[in-house]
């Protein structure tokens, strides 16, 4: 039996242990979570901001992108995530759970964003929202066919 621990599910992406998923019996396939692994290997407490920044980055380019393709392959999911790993042998006792965005709080459109983008959390939400302005947002309205009546009562 695989020990299904964070810490050594973080071992094994980290030191890019292609022998692991295929010893993995089917309840263990059950308890595996992809997302959860995910908010994991993203976010490493390191000094080293470019250590930090290649995993945020990496992890949002190799397994984030085309997630709902993917979802279908986790085996496949777990070797993206093996990729991320900065230097393959070396463990990271540094990665860190990051919350994801809670859906009651915020505004009329932070609560859009968390609709269109569940994954991302309250930091994130924040930023994006502080990073655009109200044309911004109108124009990204637009593009999903919105209204101008539905437009102005998000950027309230």
């Amino acid at each position: 039996m695989a020990d299904m621990s964070i810490q050594n599910e973080m071992r094994v992406l980290d030191t890019r242990d292609a022998s692991w998923y295929p010893s993995l019996t089917e309840e263990e396939l059950k308890k595996l979570s992809i997302f959860v692994l995910q908010r994991w290997m993203s976010a490493l407490q390191s000094s080293d901001v470019s250590l930090q920044e290649h995993y945020l980055e990496y992890v949002n380019e190799f397994s984030n992108r085309h997630y709902n393709i993917l979802r279908h392959h986790p085996e496949m999911q777990i070797r993206l995530l093996q990729i991320v790993g900065h230097t393959a042998g070396k463990v990271r006792r540094q990665h860190a759970w990051i919350r994801p965005h809670s859906a009651g709080k915020g505004s009329k459109l932070a609560k859009w964003i968390v609709e269109q983008y569940p994954h991302y959390n309250d930091t994130e939400v924040e930023l994006l929202i502080a990073n655009n302005t109200k044309d911004d947002w109108k124009v990204l309205f637009e593009e999903h066919g919105m209204e101008p009546k539905e437009i102005k009562a998000l950027l309230k």
